[in-house]
């Protein structure tokens, strides 16, 4: 061989040898780069998982709280009906006690008294009636008063219609001008003489009703 052919052949070696050398090398990156790909896919990957899974627990914890919440919005809706049922039921029973319980029936005290006819020789009792309490009917006056003591004790009693009202002229049989010129029936209630008809005066709970026999003395 001359020494053309053989730097040729020598050319020819180095220039396989370097593409060789290049294809290797470039094979090399290539497998890097997928490597470097796999990498980077697996971590985003995985990145993509843990959010997915924080965006769960997020979620869960929302729809806990949002049912803790509505659980507690439940418990007080039934307490506050419970409440409120309690207080309806305590109110009915209330009402029902204050319809059913009736009220004491008020009532005033009579007497008839005719102690000084007793001593001028009336041969009655100084007391015709004593202390008797009576019911009081709305606008009860003293002489309905009088009319019901009388009724329920078996005393009869006599009136007249003058210019100013009923007058007594008579009770159990004792009248008026019967021992004397000025004896007659007077009434007072609660110790007060009123300047009126005993038809005319209306009675309150309480009030102490005495009709007296006056002989003017």
């Amino acid at each position: 061989m001359n020494k053309k052919k053989i730097l040729y052949i020598a050319v020819l070696a180095v220039a396989i040898a370097s593409s060789a050398t290049i294809a290797f090398g470039n094979f090399g990156v290539v497998e890097n780069q997928s490597e470097t790909t796999t990498a980077v896919l697996t971590t985003a990957s995985e990145t993509t998982t843990a959010e997915a899974e924080s965006a769960a627990e997020v979620l869960t914890e929302a729809e806990s709280e949002t049912q803790t919440a509505q659980a507690e919005s439940t418990i007080k809706k039934a307490s506050a009906t419970s409440a409120k049922a309690t207080t309806e039921k305590a109110t009915e029973a209330t009402t029902t006690t204050t319809t059913t319980t009736k009220p004491a029936s008020e009532t005033c005290s009579i007497t008839v008294e005719c102690s000084k006819a007793v001593e001028n020789g009336y041969t009655g009792s100084a007391y015709i009636i004593s202390s008797y309490e009576v019911k009081i009917k709305s606008g009860d006056t003293v002489y309905d008063i009088l009319k019901r003591a009388c009724a329920e004790n078996g005393v009869y009693i006599s009136e007249k219609d003058t210019i100013y009202g009923k007058y007594i002229a008579g009770i159990n049989g004792l009248s008026e001008k019967d021992y004397g010129g000025m004896s007659g029936w007077v009434y007072t209630v609660n110790g007060s003489s009123p300047a009126m008809s005993c038809a005319k005066y209306k009675v309150s709970a309480k009030d102490k009703i005495v009709f007296k026999y006056v002989t003017g003395d």
